[in-house]
């Protein structure tokens, strides 16, 4: 069984970084909530390959850490 975001976060707690690809999903506000109810939020990096995509996020947790997937200058905004 796959564990459920909660259950991986519990699981890495004190031992890794997670990196969440943010652009997987169309739920970025649930995914930020639940990483902020884990209690998580200084350990998980946020990536994804739109500015507008990592705004939102950044919006609901100013705190959050955020990775712009980029190749091209252009892509940077």
């Amino acid at each position: 069984r796959v564990p459920t975001l909660a259950e991986a976060l519990a699981l890495t707690e004190g031992r890794v970084i997670a990196v969440l690809d943010a652009a997987k999903t169309d739920r970025l506000e649930e995914i930020v909530d639940e990483v902020v109810a884990a209690g998580a939020l200084d350990r998980v990096v946020f990536d994804h390959g739109d500015l507008a995509a990592l705004d939102r996020i950044l919006a609901r947790a100013p705190a959050a850490h955020v990775l712009l997937r980029a190749t091209t200058p252009a892509e940077m905004g």
